[in-house]
């Protein structure tokens, strides 16, 4: 009997991993999270999250044929190495993907924003949209660009990797010094960190950082107000360069950001404004991008 072909995707976050079955269509046959790490000492990375994909997989090898499988990941994976991977240590992506390649089944690695963006354009607010941009603030910051219906990848798959922008003349502080100038700015993580001495919270989040700002605070508005002109030059000037038709925010902070300030500025700067949007997958569009990244990669 002829099994049917499916298409697994796997979104490794900060917090929970999350994995989906889905035919050609989109629509998930199963899902599943954990946590992202074992809490049990003694077990690596590799180990805990393998097991999870495998047997996930496993459950689907009687009665499907699991086509491929692609993961998205907080990372720049290029030529069987990751960089730019503060919260990843010791994930052994070759391992794992000579693993699967031994059961016959292909392992693809993406950057999760890049596969978030494949989201959007599948499922979401980009449906039907070949030129965008989409923008994540969370945890950290970072860009994927899509032109003609494709991702732009650039030459080491880094491409929209705006946690690096310099944006003060004559910095050398970066990547190399194991700085992200941008990242340590405006992230979730940083806002709330930088700010902790202004409202004196033990537990301060950007969340409350921005319900402050929203109410006015006298301490917390200007920096906020600078903060967000900077990212605002950033958002321009990527318009700028790559002429997108629409720009969408996701992330955690997608839905404390001021889209009115950001497209007033845009206006006033790039000649061909694109429309600006937030994400209709929120948290899933990772997910959906790496499914639809399984089929397309299957399909080649």
């Amino acid at each position: 009997m002829t099994r049917e072909p499916v298409y697994a995707g796997v979104d490794l976050g900060g917090t929970n991993i999350r994995l989906a079955c889905s035919g050609r269509d989109g629509v998930f046959l199963r899902e599943a999270a954990f946590p992202t790490f074992c809490a049990e000492q003694g077990i690596s990375s590799y180990d805990y999250l393998n097991g999870i994909i495998t047997d996930f997989v496993n459950l689907f090898s009687c009665g499907y044929d699991v086509k491929t499988i692609c993961m998205g990941i907080p990372a720049i994976y290029y030529d069987g190495s990751i960089t730019a991977s503060p919260n990843i240590q010791d994930f052994e992506p070759q391992r794992m993907i000579s693993g699967f390649a031994g059961r016959g089944i292909p392992f693809h690695i993406y950057n999760d924003v890049k596969c978030a963006a494949i989201g959007e354009m599948w499922k979401g607010a980009a449906r039907g949209v070949s030129d965008f941009i989409f923008v994540n603030s969370g945890t950290g910051v970072s860009m994927a660009a899509v032109a003609g219906g494709v991702l732009v990848n650039g030459r080491n798959n880094a491409a929209g990797e705006i946690a690096y922008w310099i944006s003060e003349p004559g910095s050398v502080t970066g990547y190399a010094g194991g700085h992200a100038p941008f990242e340590e700015k405006f992230s979730g993580r940083w806002i709330a960190e930088n700010m902790r001495g202004v409202l004196d919270e033990k537990d301060l989040t950007a969340k409350r950082v921005f319900e402050e700002y929203a109410k006015g605070n006298i301490h917390v508005k200007p920096v906020i107000d600078r903060l967000l002109a900077e990212f605002a030059t950033v958002l321009a000037n990527a318009c700028l360069i790559l002429n997108p038709g629409m720009l969408v925010f996701g992330g955690g902070m997608a839905e404390a950001l001021d889209i009115e300030f950001f497209d007033s500025y845009i206006k006033k700067t790039v000649p061909f404004p694109p429309l600006l949007v937030r994400s209709t997958l929120g948290g899933m569009a990772g997910l959906y991008g790496a499914v639809k990244l399984a089929i397309i990669n299957a399909e080649k």
